[in-house]
């Protein structure tokens, strides 16, 4: 595969939003177009959710300004990453640098995305994906060896989601502390992903885990 076709690779692998979901993002993004960030400060939106806002706010340069403000100076955290969420997610991926630049620089932000993707690909509540996240700089993230070769497999998937620069990017942080388990399989992954990500700062970020230093 080369990189202009994982840049084009279809979206439809992917689960698309319910009907709820819709209908809930078009609320959230109502708000999004007045500049009012108070519905993203109420939960952390889903995946699902930040794909369908995304859509829409692709059509709205005005919006996308707000949501890149308020991922790099919103008052909480929630607003955040809920804004770093969506902006991930937009169709041209013009921010993608933007995003990752905001998740390196934020704790409080990246931990809520890191839990956030940890606990989609991994299929865990939030609490123990929060457990997970919190294990970062500990021998295998606290993970059986079979626990750790499923988290392997479906980072490793992750890693290649075209519809999500920030989901590669955790992923790639998340297979770099599983290298410790799972070595060799982990950097055959994090190689491959190097041949063809896209996005400059994940770039950099592979790069800097398959020399054996921290990410952030």
């Amino acid at each position: 595969m080369r990189r202009r076709d994982f840049l084009t690779l279809s979206a439809t692998a992917l689960l698309v939003p319910t009907p709820t979901e819709i209908e809930t993002a078009r609320g959230i993004f109502g708000g999004v177009v007045a500049g009012d960030p108070g519905p993203l400060t109420e939960l952390q939106t889903s995946h699902h959710m930040d794909l369908a806002i995304g859509g829409l706010a692709a059509r709205d340069k005005a919006s996308v300004r707000y949501l890149t403000r308020w991922m790099g100076e919103g008052s909480s955290a929630l607003l955040r990453v809920n804004s770093a969420g969506i902006i991930a997610k937009l169709p041209m991926q013009d921010h993608a640098d933007d995003v990752i630049s905001a998740l390196r620089r934020d704790p409080d932000t990246r931990h809520l995305y890191i839990t956030a993707v940890a606990a989609r690909v991994l299929t865990l509540d939030r609490q123990d994906a929060g457990a997970v996240v919190i294990s970062i700089g500990k021998r295998g993230l606290g993970l059986s060896a079979e626990e750790a070769e499923t988290a392997v497999q479906r980072f490793a998937k992750e890693i290649h989601n075209p519809r999500d620069v920030a989901a590669r990017w955790c992923s790639a942080v998340m297979l770099g502390e599983l290298q410790q388990t799972s070595g060799s399989s982990v950097k055959e992954t994090l190689s491959q992903a190097l041949r063809l990500e896209p996005c400059r700062e994940n770039l950099r970020t592979i790069g800097t885990i398959l020399a054996g230093q921290a990410p952030y």
